[in-house]
């Protein structure tokens, strides 16, 4: 039987080549990348000396999470920067890809460059800023990413295409504060904070999806 040509698109298909083309953008264009990660490793050595060391090992913790937070939201708008300069978006405007599939493929790229500048954040201020090296602390931020991610991506687009030259985080900081209250807590072993970690990760990740909108 021959294949019908008017079969609609896998979306998975149409996925993996978005996140295709965006890895292909973060290794040509690798600041996306080695800014975030310049910037953690500078500022845990930074305070790993200029700080007391009372106060280094009992808010080093805190401290991750702002320098992960500068670190982390830097790459999702570069790379809504990126397919609006090569007019990107223009393309899948007029082609088969739904919105909720590119939402989903900006997703794990951004998500992919948060674990790896978290994880290596994580390592420099076990090593260099006395944190406690903790599974709890590593879950914590890992799971909490995805709402991060999740809105760190319908922000930037959203800025790219209002054409707003504003710091994102400046924004987005106060829709942070809960999961890294509860990250926090869950790190030192207030396991109730998980509820807070996921209904926020959960209540942005959807929310996001719905929102995300490629059209001006």
């Amino acid at each position: 039987m021959s294949e019908n040509p008017l079969r609609k698109p896998n979306p998975l298909s149409q996925i993996l080549q978005l996140l295709k083309k965006d890895f292909l953008f973060i290794t040509r264009e690798k600041y996306s990348f080695f800014v975030p990660f310049i910037f953690g490793f500078s500022s845990a050595v930074f305070l790993s000396f200029g700080l007391p060391y009372e106060v280094l090992s009992s808010h080093s913790y805190s401290i991750f999470w702002i320098v992960l937070l500068f670190s982390s939201v830097f790459p999702a708008q570069e790379l809504m920067k990126y397919e609006e300069r090569e007019e990107v978006i223009l393309g899948i405007l007029n082609s088969p890809v739904r919105k909720e599939v590119f939402f989903i493929s900006k997703f794990f790229a951004v998500f992919f460059i948060f674990i790896s500048v978290g994880t290596a954040l994580f390592l420099f201020f076990v090593f260099f800023a006395n944190m406690n090296l903790s599974l709890y602390a590593f879950l914590s931020f890992v799971l909490g990413g995805i709402g991060i991610v999740s809105l760190s991506v319908v922000f930037s687009s959203f800025f790219v295409k209002e054409n707003i030259n504003i710091p994102i985080l400046i924004f987005l900081f106060p829709f942070f504060i809960p999961v890294i209250v509860g990250a926090i807590s869950f790190s030192d072993g207030a396991f109730s904070s998980l509820k807070i970690i996921l209904g926020f990760d959960l209540t942005n990740f959807f929310l996001s999806l719905a929102l995300f909108d490629l059209e001006r």
